[in-house]
């Protein structure tokens, strides 16, 4: 055992990594409970990179690739077909990839490389990589969004040697461009429609559309709006522009522009607001928009399309989520991924009305059935409506004996939780642990008088939220109250570490890219967004000595005698420039000095959210919680200990001690 005030350099943890882990020690549950029936699903297959890409078929329906790092990794539709793998190199992210409309499998990648943007063309069958963009090109417009499932974008490039620019066409060739000023891409014959699209004072997007002065109109999407998702979406043959708006309502609903008329008029709007545009691959015109309240649904545009979708919702598999069409629209990518059970990948031939399961994420691993997600809406006198969901191992478990729970915070706080399978919950409930999710007021999907009710409610509306949504869970699950941890990254991170400061209420917290100090965190929005910056609003204001006090009252760093007993594994990433690490030293560095549970691990290549160390990030967050709650963990394979030998831990190494 190391001694709890140890500070243990990278060669103690190394030395501490070595020792293998089978089963997590009870902390204090008591007695580690029994395995379950299944083996384990590793972390290597959960968290397969392909869990989180965006598979794309074809256009012959034989391959299916999927970015694995700044990779291309390309399966067989067949799940007994052949795999490649292909290194983009100089690449160092992927923005999106397609399938180009030619003849042959040819995927057309936009990527970065150094400090450009560059577009790539790789032949599936021959391996061929070649560059479609010179080496001059610089980025001067682009239209990329997954809400449209990348099936129109728009990609322009100037050349600063031939003063020309150029747009990207579905074949992967660059067409010049006539007018600059005109936005229509070129491979659309823009002759009388006009879209032009700009950024105005405090970050607003206005698009401007009509074919002549005496026809524009235009659309004045504010920063309010774009946080909410307002966006151009896609441009089609017809002189139609599509965008996802909330100017002038509540919710992102579907807006349809005439770029010859400038006449605007509303597809698509309901009570919530739109996540996803189903769009046609071959006119890039919407075909359905899918909503999410409690559960997801399309509401259908154009009708052509409702017996595919008919046949994919009567195989009783859950709510069909259609990820990726090809350029020829004959193949789709199908994720059901509500239903009880892993997520299931299927390619789905319109010709013939087939569905073909192909292997990917975590459908044919042990213990795919360890996954039971239920919704709930509490409704509350005087207070804003909140949902939720948990998710539960298989059936049984947690009726024999109440099952330990992560309350699982999500950022933003903007952003939402979903009731679809997802690689995180999956990897827990598979470990016999519920998830509990909570969509708290300022959280996304709701409309934006919702999504304001964040402002100043950081501290007190949002936790009380929190604290109605987990009791309701525990008043109707299977959940034991007595053995809950805390997770959380960003904005969940900040709040979790408020609610370990309370009294014996939760057994740990795991948390990642948190400011522990509100008000050098307002300070740094402050310096770089100036007046425009809405932390300003919404959290508070450092230049007003009133906010400047709440700011830091409501800090991590605040609540430090509260916090310095507590079990909590910190994260921070050594290139995060939103929560930085200079502005968590001094909580950091008191922790340390007197809290013997308290573990902190520097990453010091990642930015925000550990995106590059993810995979040390759940091997190490996998020994603390089975230590926290007392469950069985996978133990840490070599290669992981020889990764996470190279990050700087320092504090508690104990929940990593061999049992």
């Amino acid at each position: 055992m190391t001694p709890a005030h140890t500070k243990p350099g990278r060669r103690a943890l190394a030395a501490l990594a070595l020792a293998t882990l089978a089963l997590a020690g009870a902390a204090v549950a008591g007695a580690v409970e029994p395995a379950a029936p299944a083996a384990l699903p590793t972390r290597a297959q959960i968290f397969a990179t392909s869990a989180h890409a965006r598979p794309a078929v074809s256009p012959s329906g034989h391959w299916i690739a999927f970015a694995q790092g700044p990779s291309i990794r390309l399966i067989g539709a067949d799940a007994n077909a052949a795999q490649k793998r292909f290194a983009l190199p100089g690449i160092t992210q992927l923005f999106w990839y397609r399938w180009a409309k030619e003849e042959g499998d040819t995927l057309i990648v936009s990527a970065q490389q150094g400090d450009k943007a560059v577009i790539v063309k790789l032949q599936a069958d021959s391996g061929q990589l070649v560059a479609a963009t010179t080496p001059n090109a610089r980025t001067v417009l682009g239209v990329a969004t997954y809400s449209n499932n990348y099936a129109f974008t728009l990609d322009r490039f100037s050349d600063p040697q031939t003063h020309t620019q150029a747009d990207l066409a579905p074949s992967g060739a660059l067409l010049p461009v006539a007018d600059p000023k005109n936005h229509v891409p070129a491979f659309l014959n823009p002759t009388e429609n006009f879209l032009n699209t700009g950024m105005g004072p405090g970050g607003a997007l206005t698009l401007v559309a009509g074919k002549d002065e005496q026809h524009r109109t235009s659309l004045a999407i504010s920063q309010a709006d774009r946080r909410q998702g307002s966006t151009l979406v896609a441009m089609a043959g017809d002189g139609k522009a599509y965008a996802l708006s909330s100017v002038g309502v509540d919710t992102l609903g579907l807006l349809e522009i005439d770029m010859r008329s400038g006449a605007k008029k509303t597809l698509a709007q309901e009570a919530a607001d739109i996540r996803r545009v189903l769009l046609d691959p071959l006119e890039f015109k919407p075909d359905a928009v899918e909503f999410e309240t409690d559960a997801p649904h399309l509401t259908v545009i154009n009708p052509r399309i409702q017996a595919d979708l008919d046949y994919l919702s009567a195989r009783g598999w859950g709510f069909p989520t259609i990820v990726d069409r090809a350029p020829n629209d004959r193949f789709w990518v199908v994720r059901f991924a509500h239903g009880d059970g892993a997520a299931w990948w299927s390619v789905y031939d319109r010709a013939q009305h087939t569905l073909s399961r192909f292997s990917l994420d975590t459908q044919d691993l042990p213990g795919k059935e360890d996954w039971r997600s239920r919704s709930f809406r509490l409704q509350r006198p005087g207070e804003p409506d909140i949902s939720g969901y948990v998710a539960l191992p298989r059936a049984g478990r947690c009726e024999q004996r109440a099952c330990p729970a992560v309350l699982k915070i999500h950022g933003g706080p903007g952003i939402r939780d979903s009731g679809a399978f997802d690689a995180d919950r999956f990897w827990l409930t598979s470990r016999g642990i519920a998830v509990i999710t909570i969509n708290f007021r300022g959280s996304r999907g709701f409309g934006k008088r919702y999504e304001a009710l964040d402002v100043h409610q950081w501290a007190e509306g949002i936790p009380r939220d929190v604290n109605d949504g987990l009791a309701y869970a525990l008043r109707n699950f299977p959940i034991d109250s007595h053995r809950i941890a805390l997770m959380g990254s960003s904005f969940g991170a900040y709040l979790a570490l408020n609610f370990m400061a309370e009294p014996a209420r939760f057994q740990c917290a795991l948390v990642d890219s948190v400011s522990t100090d509100m008000l050098k965190f307002a300070e740094e929005r402050l310096r770089l967004g100036g007046a425009t910056s809405d932390i300003l609003t919404r959290v508070g204001d450092a230049r007003v000595p009133k906010e400047r006090d709440l700011l830091r009252s409501m800090s991590a760093l605040a609540r430090l005698p509260a916090l310095q007993s507590k079990a909590i594994l910190h994260f921070q990433g050594g290139q995060d420039t939103l929560a930085r690490p200079l502005d968590n030293q001094e909580f950091v560095a008191a922790m340390l000095a007197k809290d013997p549970a308290y573990s902190h691990v520097l990453m010091p290549a990642e930015g925000h959210g550990l995106l590059g160390a993810r995979a040390q990030y759940y091997a190490l967050a996998e020994q603390f919680l089975g230590h926290c709650l007392g469950v069985p963990s996978e133990p840490l394979s070599p290669a992981e200990r020889e990764q996470i030998a190279t990050l700087a831990h320092s504090g508690d190494a104990s929940f990593m001690d061999a049992h």
